[in-house]
């Protein structure tokens, strides 16, 4: 094996000067992919299917308020016991899996809270700076508003639940292995928060630029407090 990577770093040696950036490039694009698929991505699907558990039980209460408003329609067009009885049980479904959705969002940070608590976590991380961070425009979590539209007109009622992503944008200079006790101290957060896009530029290698993009979830569209 020794004779190998003397071998190697021979024929390394031999290589003009841009030969050998060209290749140092390379293997830190194969590390960083490396490093992606072994960190990046499993967080990343854990975090998706978090995400679509929400969002379906938003839209199973968006139907569960639905159906009480067909029944609350036809209780005012004939106001049998069993209209009345099958409303009680639909307000209780509703009640439940309202709660359960309100407790699902409180585990995600409030965004008047997320761009404060990013912004400690690069302070605190060696090796790493902040050139920038913006927030980025509400986006609804969920049906379309097409969709959200005609669910509307077809039943009387409250209007459905909505749930708005709330995401920043991060500029950070800095090492890979900075950035990776970033992205390890973001997910060790008390509260949860969802990748979006990270991408890197190494041209500058051994220090690389990386734009970040996280999102919470929020029933409030607005910047309230930020």
């Amino acid at each position: 094996m020794k004779n190998v990577w003397s071998a190697l770093l021979k024929r390394i040696d031999a290589r003009t000067e841009r030969e050998r950036v060209l290749l140092l490039v390379a293997g830190l694009a194969i590390c960083l992919l490396l490093a992606g698929a072994l960190f990046v991505e499993p967080a990343w699907r854990t975090q998706r299917a978090d995400q679509a558990r929400q969002l379906e039980t938003r839209a199973r209460l968006t139907a569960l308020e639905q159906r009480e408003a067909t029944l609350r329609a036809e209780l005012a067009r004939d106001p049998d016991a069993g209209t009345k009885a099958r409303i009680a049980t639909l307000q209780g479904e509703v009640g439940r899996a309202d709660a359960w959705l309100n407790e699902a969002l409180a585990r995600f940070i409030t965004p008047a809270q997320m761009n404060r608590v990013l912004r400690e976590l690069v302070g605190r991380t060696g090796g790493l700076r902040l050139d920038g961070l913006r927030s980025l425009p509400a986006e609804k979590a969920g049906p379309s508003p097409e969709a959200a539209a005609d669910a509307s007109a077809e039943h009387a009622g409250p209007p459905p639940v909505q749930i708005w992503k709330r995401g920043v944008e991060l500029r950070l200079r800095g090492s890979y292995n900075a950035l990776l006790a970033y992205l390890d101290a973001v997910e060790n957060l008390p509260w949860q928060l969802e990748w979006d896009l990270l991408t890197v530029d190494g041209e500058q290698y051994p220090e690389s630029e990386f734009i970040l993009r996280l999102h919470t979830l929020s029933l409030e569209e607005d910047w309230i407090g930020v």
